[in-house]
């Protein structure tokens, strides 16, 4: 026979056929049984679960009647074989025997689906790579609904059912993992990973590692595993890309220069072309927006690399741009990849950027002035792009404004295209105006005209005319986003700037794309021009002082509000990969908008967004420069106030910014005049909190005893306070400071206490941290196998938590002290375990996966 509990309770002869249902209380107590099938369950424990809390007096009696109703079942499915003691006489049948004060069901773990879901993932990480897919697929095909749902015991359901749901969404989670580390082999899982996943987040949404995990398979499940095209509406340049094709085909590892004035479509030629040649790149395509030509501060040769160096997996990077220009040269030799650096604002900015691999085609827009050095220099090929060929612009004026139209009106047509100078942008806003409505095509070539007599170029004059068509709000929040930096908008910036509600903000946002002076460029997310910034920022310098400066106001603290969300974890915008699709769409604009602030005296919006940003720009990791420029604006802003609160925050995330740039000196020069100052803040969570980060500024700058006793401070201030979780952090703070200063037996004392403290709050992230900060303690005394013992229960929360981070420390630690212990096998699941988790974050671990291939023959 066999019992079923993933799903409705069900009861199956060994052909998978139905069998009649028992009564609720027979069915409660065979799965109470097959839940710990072999081991001896109290008789207490069973009445408990039979009839709750308060059993009758005849509880025991009635028990040992369905016991004896549930051994008849048992041995009238077995066919009448032999009875339900004589186990020798049929091994693989079910059994329910008395032991002691209890009883027992015994047989093959096979004969409970639950037994058998959780052997066929135990198999996982022992089985070669190649099946392990196949086994999460059969195990996880095994549930059919919620686990236990009709057991006959609610208290069962209860107590039970979310374990087995945590093993099965862990299951869930490894299949996206296997499916994501095997890149063409057939479908890996990935179809069932998705369905999976997308259930998973229905009932769950706010599992951060399955969140993640859904996007990149939805990501690589496209054709060659690439995201949607990026290419939008393309007509013409025929023989640009035919140049283009030739150029590739003899570049042999030189940089191709698409160069041109602005609207004359670089970008949108340089990714349609790597759309229609996808299959020339199996290894990526990575782009780098460059913000060489536009109104926020280029991006510095270091940071640049930073950026490439993240899409290409590699988590820790050299400080310093030789050495990240050395190790993009080894992540891409021998790969077929392609760089786009768009937007390049010079040669010194590109040629950091260039691996010099033949596999490896760079292609990088910008200006003209960008070619001769890089043509001198680097033997770039460059390629001149210049206005649409007349029928080129004819048959995008067409596709934008309707062909009936155009071919009504042909000359009026023509005339309307060269009066925009032929170029993209030009003529796509002005079909777009057509589209819409905007009369005659000679009436909009005649107003494009008297433009043009006022002395503005093609593109110019295109947009003065798009924007008189304009409905009056959307006019207006176009004039106002000339406040806004940056080339990247979505509709809560429309709605801060123009104090909108939501709804409005994207109606007024599509009527900016359909007038086509911003385009879509993912979900929710538009980008704008660079000639439709700059003729924004012209009106924003129109507008009254005391409106652009309560627009800007509005920008401030809209943006301080994401970023304090999104870098503390609130609700789904908490989630770590939008937090860094945020980050990286608005990292650009910070410092422009953060000093536009400060010039119009809006100190209390520059340093909560400083503060905000600060945990986003530590997770991104590549431009930590652009973190100490931050926060030293915000310190500024909030001395201005007289903020003390706000100052201590401040200087805290500068302490972190420097020692993150490893500039040890200074950083703990600003961490103790913070904790001098801290003293006069009033506020004892932000005291606790900015101490603690203190501490660890100085710690990793040297001074050990000076970050102890810091962290003492706190931890008495959490006692006082009476908070029990805080005081736990604290003490595991203080613990690891003692590890450092060679004191792991006070340290481990002190995590011990922490333990204790959270021993009912067994929803506090802390059960897994405390305990891996236990296993660390253990190991520096040498006691290695009570810290496996530690690290595995630090593991083994992090997985039923969701919590990647915390997953990868356990088992890269637990792979290094197998490793010392000589157990290379169990050592190298660790470490395979552990790549597989990066993969599926998007990164990569050299050093791991070097330890892990010295350890495998």
């Amino acid at each position: 026979m066999r019992i079923n509990l993933l799903g409705r309770f069900e009861l199956q002869d060994d052909h998978g056929r139905a069998l009649p249902q028992p009564g609720p209380k027979r069915r409660a107590l065979l799965a109470a049984l097959a839940l710990e099938l072999g081991r001896t369950v109290p008789a207490g424990r069973l009445t408990g679960l039979l009839w709750g809390a308060a059993p009758p007096a005849t509880a025991r009696s009635a028990l040992q009647g369905h016991v004896t109703g549930v051994r008849r079942l048992l041995a009238a499915a077995a066919d009448g074989a032999a009875s339900a003691g004589a186990i020798a006489e049929d091994p693989d049948g079910l059994h329910l025997v008395s032991r002691g004060d209890g009883y027992a069901l015994l047989g093959h773990p096979d004969a409970v689906d639950a037994h058998r879901f959780a052997r066929l993932c135990a198999a996982v990480d022992r089985e070669p790579l190649a099946d392990a897919a196949g086994l999460l697929r059969t195990a996880l095909a095994l549930w059919r609904g919620p686990a236990l749902d009709g057991c006959g015991s609610a208290r069962l359901a209860a107590e039970a059912g979310p374990r087995l749901t945590a093993a099965r969404w862990r299951a869930v989670e490894r299949l996206a993992v296997e499916a994501l580390a095997r890149p063409g082999a057939g479908d890996g899982g990935m179809p069932e990973a998705v369905a999976e996943l997308t259930a998973l987040l229905a009932a769950e949404p706010r599992r951060r590692t399955a969140a993640v995990l859904l996007a990149r398979c939805l990501e690589r499940s496209g054709p060659e595993g690439e995201p949607p095209s990026e290419s939008r509406e393309f007509i013409g340049r025929d023989g640009e890309l035919a140049r283009l094709d030739a150029a590739v085909d003899t570049a042999d590892g030189r940089p191709l220069l698409l160069t041109g004035p602005a609207g004359v479509g670089k970008t949108r030629l340089a990714r349609a072309w790597a759309d229609r040649h996808a299959d020339r790149f199996p290894d990526g395509r990575h782009t780098v927006d460059l913000h060489g030509d536009d109104d926020t501060a280029p991006l510095a040769p270091g940071a640049a690399l930073a950026v490439l160096l993240r899409d290409l997996g590699a988590d820790d990077l050299p400080g310093d741009t030789t050495g990240r220009t050395s190790l993009l040269g080894a992540l891409t030799a021998g790969r077929r990849l392609l760089l786009l650096l768009d937007n390049a604002g010079s040669a010194e900015q590109v040629e950091p950027l260039l691996p010099g691999h033949p596999e490896v085609l760079v292609l990088v827009t910008g200006r003209a002035r960008l070619a001769a050095g890089l043509v001198a220099r680097q033997g770039a090929v460059p390629l001149p792009l210049g206005a649409l060929a007349p029928a080129e612009a004819a048959g995008l004026l067409a596709a934008t404004a309707g062909s009936g139209r155009i071919a009504r009106e042909p000359e009026a047509a023509a005339r309307l295209a060269a009066l925009g100078d032929q170029r993209p942008l030009a003529v796509g806003v002005v079909g777009a105006r057509l589209a819409a409505g905007g009369g005659s095509v000679a009436a909009l070539a005649a107003e494009l005209e008297r433009e043009r007599r006022a002395g503005h170029d093609g593109v110019a004059a295109a947009l003065r005319v798009a924007r008189r068509a304009l409905p009056p709000d959307a006019a207006r929040v176009l004039a106002l986003t000339g406040l806004l930096p940056g080339s990247g908008i979505d509709a809560g910036d429309v709605g801060a700037l123009g104090e909108l509600a939501a709804p409005r903000a994207r109606e007024v946002l599509a009527a900016l794309a359909a007038a086509r002076l911003v385009e879509e460029a993912g979900p929710e997310w538009f980008v704008r021009p660079g000639p439709v910034r700059r003729y924004a920022a012209e009106l924003a310098d129109g507008l009254p002082a005391v409106e652009r400066t309560a627009a800007l106001r509005r920008l401030l603290d809209a943006w301080a509000d994401t970023a304090g969300a999104v870098s503390g974890g609130q609700g789904a915008a908490g989630d770590r990969a939008a937090a860094a699709d945020w980050f990286r769409r608005v990292r650009p604009a910070l410092p422009a908008l953060v000093r536009a602030g400060a010039a119009d005296g809006l100190d209390a919006g520059v340093w909560r967004l400083a503060h905000g940003c600060g945990p986003l720009h530590y997770q991104d990791g590549a431009h930590l420069d652009g973190w100490e420029e931050l926060a030293r604006e915000g310190l500024a802003a909030a001395e201005r106030l007289g903020d003390r609160a706000a100052r201590l925050r401040l200087r805290t995330d500068l302490g972190l910014a420097l020692v993150s740039r490893k500039r040890f000196t200074e950083a703990a020069a600003v961490a103790e005049r913070a904790v001098a100052d801290a003293g006069d803040v009033e506020d004892a969570a932000v005291r606790d909190r900015c101490l603690t980060a203190l501490a660890g500024t100085l710690a990793a700058s040297g001074r050990n005893y000076d970050a102890i006793a810091v962290l003492e401070r706190v931890v008495a201030s959490c006692e006082a306070g009476g908070d029990g979780p805080a005081t736990a952090r604290a003490l595991d703070h203080l613990a690891h400071c003692l590890y450092r200063a060679g004191e792991a037996e006070r340290g481990l004392a002190h995590i011990d206490r922490a333990l204790g403290l959270v021993r009912d709050h067994p929803g506090d992230p802390l059960q897994g941290t405390l305990r891996f900060s236990r296993a660390e303690a253990l190991r520096v005394l040498g006691r290695v196998e009570e810290a496996l013992t530690a690290s595995r229960e630090a593991l083994a929360v992090a997985e039923e938590r969701g919590d990647t981070r915390l997953a990868l420390l356990a088992l890269d630690f637990n792979g290094a002290v197998l490793a010392e212990l000589g157990r290379a096998g169990a050592a190298a699941d660790c470490w395979r375990r552990a790549l597989a988790l990066h993969t599926a974050e998007g990164r990569t671990d050299p050093a791991l996966a070097r330890r892990l291939a010295a350890l495998e023959p």
